[in-house]
């Protein structure tokens, strides 16, 4: 989301790993391929709302943020000796 401060745009980085704590508390999970990221939500004892949230939080991704967490998750992988979440 961009703010204005006197007409100067703030722009606010994408935090890729706030982000994943953030979906991995209402149930998120991914998986990453070679040149792949896919996000779902584990159903469990999330409220609607919970759902709805994740949901959002998946479909208002944009191509960069999504890049930014394949790149996030390539790298915490192969700095963890490799396997997928």
């Amino acid at each position: 989301m961009n703010a204005t401060n006197m007409g100067v745009p703030i722009v606010h980085a994408f935090d890729a790993q706030a982000w994943l704590t953030d979906f991995a508390a209402l149930g998120g999970g991914y998986d990453v391929g070679d040149n792949s990221l896919g996000l779902a939500l584990i159903i469990g004892n999330q409220t609607d709302a919970e759902l709805a949230l994740g949901q959002m939080m998946i479909t208002s991704l944009t191509a960069n943020e999504k890049t930014a967490l394949f790149r996030h998750l390539r790298t915490t992988i192969a700095n963890a000796g490799g396997g997928n979440n």
